[in-house]
C-alpha cells in the first residue's frame, strides 16, 4: 500500500472545500427560504436552531464523505468505481437512509423529503464536482 503525502493534502483540501461551499450554499439556501416567513417574538430562535440544525446536517454529511481518503491508496485511485465509491457509496446511503427508502407514504411525506432537499441537493452537488476535480486534475 502506497501512501503520497501529495495525495492526502490534495484530499483535505478537497475534503474541506467540500464541507465549506455546502454549507455556504446551505446557509444560503436556507437564508433564502426563510426571508418571506411571517414574524413571530420567537423568529430568531426557530431560524438559529434550523441553521444549527442544517448545520449539524452538512457536518454529518461530510463525514460520511470522509472515505474519500480511500483514494490515497494506489489501488483505490487507479480505480474509477473504486474511486467513485469512495467518494459517493457513504453520503448516497446515509441520504437513502434518512428518506426512508422502502417505507409507506404515510410514514414518509413528501413534505417531510422536500425539508431534506435544501441539505442533500447542495452537498452531493458540491461532492460532484469535487469528484470531477479530483478524477480530471492534471498531476
Amino acid at each position: 500500500m502506497e501512501f503520497k503525502k501529495k495525495e492526502w493534502s490534495v484530499l483535505l483540501r478537497i475534503w474541506l472545500g467540500i464541507f465549506c461551499s455546502s454549507l455556504l450554499c446551505n446557509w444560503g439556501i436556507l437564508w433564502l427560504i426563510t426571508q418571506n416567513t411571517t414574524k413571530s417574538p420567537h423568529d430568531d430562535t426557530w431560524k438559529g436552531i434550523l441553521f444549527v440544525w442544517n448545520t449539524f446536517g452538512v457536518l454529518l454529511l461530510s463525514i460520511g464523505s470522509s472515505t474519500l481518503f480511500l483514494n490515497c491508496l494506489k489501488m483505490v485511485r487507479d480505480n474509477k468505481l473504486c474511486s467513485f465509491l469512495s467518494f459517493f457509496l457513504v453520503p448516497v446511503l446515509m441520504v437513502l437512509w434518512e428518506i426512508g427508502v422502502g417505507r409507506t407514504s404515510r410514514e414518509r411525506s413528501i413534505s417531510e423529503i422536500a425539508v431534506l432537499c435544501p441539505i442533500i441537493a447542495p452537498f452531493i452537488l458540491c461532492l460532484s464536482i469535487a469528484y470531477l476535480l479530483f478524477r480530471y486534475r492534471k498531476v
